[in-house]
């Protein structure tokens, strides 16, 4: 399982484009009014226009081959600056074998860059050509526990085998791709940012969509 393609709301559109194509030089492969989409690899992250009422904002890794993370980190940080925790830019998590480091956009989303050691590199230095894909994306709820067993019956397994924690994150999906079902107000790793609720769709190579609403209503389509 993969994430084809992740679509995110945004009150600052124009602002993403400009810090996505333009900053970090990430190929923009459609654009059409009030959204574009840009190529993380095999998969595809949209962002669509919102009330400017809302400002949304989320949680998502774009995935890296660990031979490229020191070349990533260097690069991020000649664009961006990089989010800190304990003083430290940047992670090491045993239970998935990867680095990571995190930065915010204009939008203040939470890009995290993780570098897994069980990935290959295709080529030697790192480009936007080495992005791999997209493998975890939040989705955020006040019913974490109903949300979650809803997911469970639909074939999503908690990849560490764990209960489900209405306090914390749950990872739901496989090793490679997961989404981080987790609580309202639940601050971010690397990040002052605290949880919110807001509307996503992830669609699946498999074809499923995974979504939810502005209500909070969880969908799964097959």
């Amino acid at each position: 399982m993969y994430f084809k393609s992740v679509t995110l709301s945004t009150s600052k559109l124009e602002a993403l484009k400009n810090f996505y194509v333009d900053t970090l030089g990430i190929e923009m492969v459609t654009e059409n009014e009030g959204e574009f989409s840009l190529k993380i690899g095999r998969s595809e992250l949209t962002f669509v226009s919102c009330s400017s009422n809302h400002n949304p904002f989320y949680h998502f890794a774009i995935t890296i081959s660990g031979e490229h993370f020191s070349q990533a980190k260097k690069w991020a940080q000649s664009k961006v600056q990089l989010n800190k925790e304990d003083n430290e830019d940047e992670v090491y998590f045993k239970f998935l074998d990867a680095h990571s480091f995190y930065f915010e956009d204009p939008a203040g989303n939470v890009v995290e860059f993780i570098g897994r050691n069980s990935m290959n590199a295709d080529q030697s230095s790192f480009s936007m050509k080495s992005l791999l894909d997209l493998s975890e994306v939040n989705i955020t709820v006040e019913d974490v526990l109903d949300k979650g067993r809803a997911m469970l019956q639909e074939g999503f397994s908690e990849i560490f085998n764990q209960p489900l924690e209405p306090d914390s994150l749950n990872f739901l999906g496989n090793r490679d791709a997961y989404f981080l079902l987790g609580p309202v107000g639940r601050t971010w790793y690397f990040s002052n940012q605290l949880a919110e609720s807001h509307p996503v769709t992830v669609e699946l190579d498999t074809g499923r969509v995974v979504s939810l609403d502005h209500e909070g209503e969880l969908k799964i389509r097959k």
